[in-house]
C-alpha cells in the first residue's frame, strides 16, 4: 500500500546529510482530515493497538549531529534508531521529521 501523506513531506540525502520534514503542516492536516484510508487505519487502532513505525538509519561516518524525535545511537554513533506510532504521526507528524549531518 502506498503512503497516503508520502506527498507531505520532504526528503533529502546528499553527502553528509539525510533529512525529512513536513512540507506544509496544514496541508498535511487537511490530508489527514480528509484522507479515506488514513480514516480506516485509524478507526483500526482501537481494535488492534496502534501501528508502530521504526526508522534505521545506518551511516557509513560517524553522526556528527542529530536533530529529530527521540532515539537510540549506537556507541560506533553510525546507527540511529526511532520510533513512533500511527497516531503520533497523524497528530504530530514534526514527530517524524530528522536532520542527520554526519
Amino acid at each position: 500500500m502506498a503512503n497516503p501523506v508520502e506527498d507531505q513531506f520532504i526528503f533529502m540525502a546528499a553527502p553528509g546529510l539525510i533529512s525529512n520534514s513536513i512540507a506544509n503542516i496544514e496541508a498535511f492536516k487537511n490530508k489527514v482530515s480528509t484522507d479515506v484510508t488514513l480514516g480506516k487505519m485509524s478507526q483500526m487502532t482501537a481494535l488492534m493497538d496502534d501501528f508502530s513505525y521504526h526508522t534505521i538509519i545506518v551511516l557509513p561516518k560517524t553522526i556528527e549531529k542529530y536533530d529529530g524525535p527521540c532515539s537510540t545511537i549506537t556507541d560506533d554513533k553510525k546507527i540511529l534508531h526511532f520510533e513512533t506510532t500511527l497516531t503520533e504521526t497523524l497528530e504530530h507528524p514534526e514527530k517524524v521529521s530528522y536532520k542527520v549531518e554526519y
